[in-house]
């Protein structure tokens, strides 16, 4: 007896096909809605960002040479660049928030798993918004677990193949 305890039983035959357990299809679906709302309160952020930066230059404008404790050259510079800053990170939060919404919607219909992955990934860029970092980060680790999941990554070839999301989901039962 040469065997090793250890080792995984062996299989007779070819591999089978993996069937693809229900709970993570719903994974699928449930990271795709998250991704979506996270998507949309990026935008709504970013807006809020850029408006802030406006309102910075409206003010450094606004405020007269002499009323600040700097010159007025120095003043309307960091003013300018106050207002690019958060231009910036404006920005990078509707472009990261847009594009996660349109890989949800795309996840919702079980297409672009690989844009689904991108998305997650960009949403890393809200690093310089800190208060979306936790959740990208959470939906990155959580999509990565799912999207890397060899049923899930069948589901979204069968769904390349023409058949339809129902047609998948009656396939898993």
């Amino acid at each position: 007896m040469d065997q090793n305890p250890y080792a995984s039983p062996a299989a007779s035959g070819p591999p089978q096909s993996a069937a693809i357990p229900g709970s993570q299809l719903g994974q699928v679906k449930a990271i795709a809605i998250c991704s979506i709302v996270q998507g949309s309160l990026e935008v709504v952020y970013g807006i809020f960002h850029i408006a802030m930066g406006t309102f910075f230059l409206i003010g450094g404008l606004n405020m007269g040479p002499g009323q600040g404790q700097m010159p007025a050259t120095e003043q309307e510079f960091m003013m300018t660049t106050m207002m690019i800053v958060y231009a910036v990170i404006g920005g990078l939060a509707i472009l990261s928030g847009g594009f996660r919404i349109f890989a949800g919607v795309q996840n919702l219909r079980l297409r672009g798993r690989l844009l689904g992955i991108i998305s997650f990934f960009a949403g890393l860029s809200n690093l310089l918004t800190c208060y979306c970092l936790p959740t990208a980060i959470g939906l990155c680790v959580w999509g990565c677990i799912i999207y890397f999941n060899p049923g899930v990554v069948q589901a979204f070839n069968l769904r390349k193949q023409g058949l339809s999301v129902a047609q998948i989901q009656q396939g898993q039962r």
